[in-house]
């Protein structure tokens, strides 16, 4: 089944309902590049050095890394984006390690993570996002029918 289709598909549920659906398979597959991320970052590499006032050790890169989705508004339900990766405030330490510096050769995680998952993320974006229009059909067809021999044949080509 195509992402063409199922965009087909999602068009026909209301709008509240698709966008829900599409932000719900969107996170799901960035997990998957977020997950990667987390296993390939350096595991000693410290965002920041200990507070210079209280000495307590500060955030971990790892610990920082984070998925932020979001929504544009097109036609009915818009489209669904996911920056996956560190947050603002310790976003330069991932820089020096994904490009290195002048005194520091590159240590690249978040390229990798990417070239690895990117296929499954795709598979699995488009699988869930049939199960999630499927089973949304599923619970609208159930509400839409009044009796046990009514059968409701919305979503029905």
């Amino acid at each position: 089944e195509g992402l063409k289709d199922l965009e087909r598909q999602l068009n026909f549920l209301p709008e509240k309902v698709a966008k829900r659906i599409l932000r719900r398979a969107t996170r799901n597959a960035a997990k998957l590049f977020l997950d990667e991320m987390k296993a390939r970052v350096s595991a000693g590499v410290d965002a920041e050095p200990k507070h210079a006032s209280t000495g307590k050790p500060r955030k971990r890169l790892r610990d920082s890394l984070r998925i932020r989705l979001k929504m544009k508004a097109l036609k009915m339900a818009g489209i669904v984006s996911a920056d996956v990766g560190p947050s603002r405030n310790v976003a330069y330490i991932a820089n020096f390690l994904e490009f290195g510096t002048v005194k520091m050769a590159a240590r690249p995680f978040m390229r990798p993570a990417f070239e690895a998952k990117k296929a499954a993320a795709l598979a699995q974006f488009s699988r869930e996002l049939g199960d999630f229009i499927e089973k949304e059909a599923g619970v609208r067809a159930r509400a839409l029918s009044v009796g046990p021999d009514r059968d409701a044949t919305i979503f029905r080509e």
